[in-house]
């Protein structure tokens, strides 16, 4: 009998009217084996494998991807720490024929670049206050740490600060006698500002990194401790004068600062910030000293004109007598001074009468000064102009 041999080693013969071979029997296909996808085991260390982007300014929203990070996280960036940072995604990741390829958990974690580096002593008990520092122009290293440990150090470049709007958030104190320190916390303080304080200036208050006795507030936050990343301080004043830019001229009067509210305000290079409130209770113990407090000036006049010019005087009670003089600006010998008549008793006022006899501009200088030896002075400016 002819015999066919099938490919499974099997053999069929003829059959049927045709006498042909019959089939050869189906072999069942083999199932393809399943691919083995290994879960992955706990990370017991961390590794920062990347950073996106890995340069931006101050504010760059920041993406750390890696392993073996926690629900709670510190980031260091630079002398500086973000803390309480979640994971913001984590997936699992299986390799095949990838030999670069590190099978575990995949995660990231995100942050934004900070305007000032805060170490992380700020955020735990005691709490530390070595100063924080503003983030300028350069690379700093960015780890990880958490309850496995602390990650290796990738760089993140920060290519330029955003500049923040000159704003005052807190005033501590809110109120105090004369002496009192005060400190502005907010942002867009420079290195020189100009602090308002009622009607007078106080000039050339340089900014402060902030140190804070709490923990930051969580970002976008307007309020509060942490909220600020400048200070200013200063001392409330027995009595302050108005800030005239150079090349202005204005009255150098002063103004006693006695109790009540005051409107305080900052300014400086980026303009004029908010206004709060700081209440005087008192002196604080001191002795108002002599000082300027008006006057009354006339801002031009003609040519042989007589033009009249009154002093307004706070005076102390150990004040004695007072004695006025004037330098009109005009003199052939400008060290010459015009002394008024000293009164019997303390004169809180002295009126002074002058005609300038020469066009121009001039600039008349009052001076009074008591028993004890103190004075005060102030200057403005009159322009003379010529008869046609």
């Amino acid at each position: 009998m002819e015999a066919k041999e099938c490919p499974d080693g099997s053999f069929v013969g003829r059959t049927g009217p045709d006498c042909a071979f019959a089939a050869c029997p189906v072999s069942p296909v083999a199932p393809t084996p399943p691919v083995h996808i290994p879960t992955p085991s706990p990370v017991g260390d961390i590794t920062v494998r990347a950073i996106t982007p890995s340069s931006g300014p101050v504010g760059t929203h920041v993406t750390l991807t890696g392993f073996g990070f926690t629900s709670d996280n510190t980031i260091r960036f630079g002398s500086g720490a973000i803390v309480d940072v979640p994971i913001s995604s984590s997936i699992a990741v299986a390799c095949t024929t990838d030999p670069s390829c590190i099978p575990g958990i995949r995660q990231t974690i995100e942050f934004d670049v900070p305007a000032a580096l805060n170490p992380a002593c700020y955020y735990s008990e005691p709490r530390c206050l070595i100063a924080s520092r503003m983030t300028t122009p350069g690379p700093y290293q960015v780890s990880v740490q958490n309850s496995n440990g602390t990650s290796n150090a990738i760089t993140f470049t920060v290519t330029g600060a955003t500049a923040q709007p000159l704003q005052i958030i807190s005033i501590s104190p809110s109120s105090g006698a004369v002496g009192t320190t005060v400190t502005l916390g907010g942002n867009g303080f420079t290195s020189d500002n100009i602090i308002h304080f009622g009607g007078g200036a106080i000039a050339h208050v340089a900014a402060a990194p902030a140190v804070f006795n709490c923990p930051m507030m969580p970002a976008g936050s307007t309020g509060g401790c942490g909220a600020y990343s400048q200070t200013l301080t200063f001392t409330v004043p027995q009595s302050v004068g108005p800030y005239c830019a150079p090349g202005t001229a204005c009255p150098m009067f002063m103004q006693l600062i006695t109790p009540g509210t005051y409107n305080v305000s900052v300014q400086n290079s980026n303009g004029t910030s908010n206004t709060v409130s700081f209440t005087v209770t008192g002196s604080g113990g001191l002795t108002q000293p002599l000082s300027i407090t008006g006057l009354d000036a006339p801002a031009s006049l003609a040519l042989g004109q007589q033009g009249a010019w009154t002093v307004h005087v706070s005076v102390p009670d150990t004040a004695g007598e007072l004695h006025y003089s004037v330098t009109w600006g005009d003199e052939v010998n400008p060290a010459g001074e015009i002394m008024a008549p000293t009164p019997q008793q303390v004169q809180t006022s002295a009126t002074f009468t002058h005609a300038y006899q020469r066009s121009g501009t001039y600039t008349a200088t009052f001076t009074v000064t008591d028993d004890q030896g103190e004075s005060a002075q102030t200057s403005t400016t009159v322009t003379v102009t010529p008869l046609y």
